[in-house]
């Protein structure tokens, strides 16, 4: 007797989530996107140094190595925080041709502010290290803003549900389903300084330029399906 009680209760619970759904595709509704942007001053620049052998002649990797972390600590850098290898290179023989490949790594420095961009090439050019590139710029608190502009698409949408079922004498019931919409560039990273103007400043003797960087560009687009009341 117990069995075919949990068996009908189990039946009758597929038979109220079947209603459920049908209620939910029959309830009257307004489907609309909305829009959200943002613009923020990147706070994290990142760079790749690239290092070899052959920047300093007989001088060993290490040596070189040792001479550029001090150079960037004595710029204020916190080598442990702010700079990574990325890949490295160990010194070979070709056993073939008889060449020897030089040691070599790369790094990713990441930056807090634009003015210690050209200090970190004027000081890494002392040192005959001149493989300087920019990777991107990013925000520390990206993912954050990325929820506030998804909030701001949502009550967006909202507004123009409203807008537009007020002209026909109705209001905006709850949301019943919410979906997230790629917006093809939901981030955009733009430098002004390139590699050839900083180039120019330490290769050429030029005046040393305005560094500054476009604002990211955060946005998104949902599309939101609101009940008719």
């Amino acid at each position: 007797m117990k069995k075919i009680f949990l068996i009908l209760t189990v039946i009758t619970s597929n038979l109220l989530f079947g209603q459920e759904n049908v209620n939910i595709h029959n309830t009257p509704h307004i489907e609309v996107t909305g829009e959200g942007k943002m613009e923020v001053v990147p706070d994290e620049i990142y760079l790749t140094i690239s290092i070899s052998e052959a920047d300093r002649g007989k001088l060993s990797m290490e040596k070189l190595e040792l001479d550029m972390l001090k150079r960037l600590e004595d710029i204020g850098i916190d080598v442990d925080e702010q700079l990574k290898v990325l890949n490295f290179n160990s010194g070979f023989k070709n056993r073939v041709l008889g060449q020897k490949i030089n040691t070599s790594k790369q790094y990713e420095l990441m930056l807090n502010e634009t003015r210690q961009v050209p200090v970190v090439f004027a000081e890494l050019e002392k040192l005959n290290i001149s493989n300087i590139n920019f990777i991107r710029v990013d925000h520390s608190d990206r993912e954050s803003l990325e929820m506030e502009v998804k909030v701001a698409a949502v009550r967006s949408a909202k507004n123009k549900a409203q807008r537009m079922l007020q002209e026909l004498g109705n209001q905006v019931g709850k949301p019943i389903l919410i979906q997230e919409r790629s917006s093809g560039h939901s981030h955009r990273y733009q430098s002004l300084a390139t590699n050839s103007e900083l180039e120019e400043v330490f290769y050429e003797s030029r005046p040393l330029p305005d560094l500054d960087f476009q604002s990211i560009v955060i946005q998104y687009s949902v599309q939101v399906r609101f009940a008719i009341d």
